[in-house]
C-alpha cells in the first residue's frame, strides 16, 4: 500500500505530464483533510476543487461533482485516471482526487423521467396524485413510509411503482429512498411531489423544463416566486419566511439575486447527476430537515439552484403530517446544528469568549461594590456565574467540534 508521500510524488508526475501535453488538470480533495496534498497540487499547476469536510461522498459521486465543475469551466469531456492521482485516500470516503484532462463532446444516454411521491397515510389523495402525475413521467414512484392505511394498495391500483418502508422512518428517509431508487434505475431526471394533493402535477413539466438546458441541477417549485399561486395562511407564511431567512443566511446567500424564496418546498426537480450525488450522501437528515440538507449538499457540490412559480393549496385533507410549530422548531434546530458544525469558532467560540469576558467584568464590579458598601447582590452574582458557565460551555463546545472535525479528517 503506498504511503501518502509516495502517492503524492506519483500524483505530481501525472499532473506534470498532463500539463506538458497542454492539458488542464482539476484535482478534487478536501483541503481541510489533506492540506499538504492541496498545496502540492496547486504548486504543480493543478486547479483544486475543494470538497469540504461536511459531506461524505462515494467515488462515483466525486466524479459526478468534478464533471459538474469541469462543465461549468467550459470542458465538455472528462477523463479520469484509473486511480486517484495521489493513490490511496487519506481516510475520507471519497478518493483523494480525480483529474479532468481533455476537451471533446460527449453525450449521456437518456434515462427515465421519474416522479417520486413520498407518502405516509395518504390513502385519500395518493391515487389522484399518481394518476395526474402519470402523463408527465415514464414512471411514478411512490415511497410508502410505513403507512397504516391503504396508501400502498391505492397507489398500485393507480399505476405507481411502490417501494415500502417497514416502519415510519421520516420524510427525509423517504426522499433518500427516492434518490437511491432513481439512481439505481438510471433516471434522467427526478421530480419529487407531495402525496397529499397540495402540489399541482400539471406544474411538473415546468420544473423539468428548467433542467433541460443544464443551467441548473435542482429546480424548486416556489410558493413565493413571481406568478406563484397559494392559499397559505398568514401564520404559516410568516413561519416559512422566517425559516427562509435563517436558511439563506446559513448558506451564505445574502445577495437578493442569490436568495432562495422557498427553501422548504417539497416540489423539486433534480438532474441525473444531482440524483446520483444525493444518493451517495449518507448524511441527509431523515426527518423534515432533509429539505435544508439538500440545499447544503447542493452548495457544497457547486450545483446551481433555480426556482419557478408553482401552485400549492392547503385546502386538502391532512395537508401536513406534522404540526407547523413543531415543524418550524425542527427546521431551526437543524439549521442551528449545521451552522455550529460548519462555523464553530464564529457561532460558539467567539460568543462564548465574549460572554466570559462580560461575566468577568460584571464580577469585578460586584467585588468593587462589596468592598465599598459591604453588600453582595445575590441575583447579580448568580447572573454573572450563569454567564460565565454558558460562555465556558460554548467555547469548549467549539473546541470539541474543531477537534472532532480534525480527527475525522485525519481518518482516526
Amino acid at each position: 500500500m503506498p504511503t501518502e508521500t509516495d502517492g503524492s510524488l506519483d500524483g505530481i508526475g501525472r499532473i506534470q505530464r498532463a500539463k506538458a501535453e497542454g492539458k488542464d488538470v482539476l484535482v478534487a480533495l478536501s483541503s481541510a483533510r489533506s492540506p499538504e496534498l492541496a498545496n502540492v497540487a496547486r504548486a504543480v499547476g493543478a486547479e483544486v476543487v475543494d470538497l469540504g469536510t461536511d459531506i461524505e461522498l462515494e467515488e462515483e459521486v466525486v466524479r459526478d461533482v468534478l464533471s459538474v465543475v469541469a462543465e461549468r469551466r467550459g470542458y465538455s469531456q472528462v477523463v479520469f485516471p484509473d486511480e486517484g492521482l495521489f493513490g490511496e485516500s487519506d481516510g475520507a470516503t471519497a478518493p483523494a482526487d480525480v483529474s479532468v484532462l481533455e476537451r471533446n463532446s460527449t453525450s449521456a444516454e437518456s434515462g427515465e423521467a421519474i416522479v417520486a411521491v413520498p407518502a405516509y397515510n395518504e390513502a385519500g389523495e395518493i391515487a389522484s396524485v399518481v394518476e395526474e402525475a402519470g402523463p408527465h413521467a415514464d414512471r411514478v414512484l411512490v415511497i410508502d413510509d410505513g403507512s397504516a392505511d391503504d396508501t400502498v394498495d391505492r397507489a398500485r391500483e393507480a399505476g405507481a411503482t411502490v417501494v415500502q418502508h417497514d416502519y415510519n422512518r421520516g420524510y427525509g428517509a423517504a426522499l433518500k429512498t427516492a434518490f437511491d431508487e432513481a439512481a439505481r434505475l438510471g433516471a434522467d431526471s427526478l421530480v419529487t411531489i407531495d402525496g397529499d394533493g397540495q402540489h399541482d402535477p400539471a406544474d411538473i413539466p415546468v420544473l423539468r423544463g428548467a433542467l433541460e438546458d443544464r443551467t441548473a441541477d435542482i429546480v424548486i417549485g416556489s410558493r413565493f416566486a413571481d406568478g406563484a399561486t397559494t392559499d397559505i395562511s398568514p401564520v404559516r407564511r410568516f413561519g416559512v419566511r422566517t425559516v427562509n431567512v435563517l436558511t439563506n443566511l446559513s448558506l451564505g446567500y445574502v445577495r437578493p439575486g442569490r436568495r432562495i424564496t422557498d427553501t422548504q418546498s417539497g416540489f423539486r426537480a433534480y438532474s441525473d447527476r444531482a440524483v446520483r450525488s444525493l444518493s451517495g450522501d449518507r448524511s441527509l437528515e431523515t426527518q423534515m430537515g432533509a429539505s435544508t440538507d439538500i440545499l447544503y449538499h447542493a452548495r457544497n457540490c457547486g450545483y446551481e439552484i433555480e426556482e419557478v412559480a408553482t401552485t400549492i393549496t392547503y385546502d386538502v385533507e391532512n395537508s401536513s403530517s406534522q404540526n407547523p410549530f413543531t415543524h418550524g422548531v425542527t427546521l431551526v434546530e437543524n439549521i442551528t446544528k449545521t451552522v455550529m458544525y460548519q462555523h464553530p469558532l464564529l457561532s460558539l467560540g467567539l460568543p462564548g469568549f465574549v460572554t466570559v469576558l462580560f461575566a468577568i467584568w460584571f464580577g469585578f464590579l460586584l467585588v468593587l461594590n462589596y468592598l465599598e458598601i459591604g453588600l453582595v447582590w445575590t441575583v447579580m452574582l448568580l447572573f454573572a456565574a450563569a454567564c460565565s458557565w454558558l460562555g465556558v460551555v460554548a467555547a469548549l463546545t467549539a473546541v470539541l467540534i474543531i477537534v472532532f472535525k480534525l480527527h475525522r479528517g485525519s481518518g482516526g
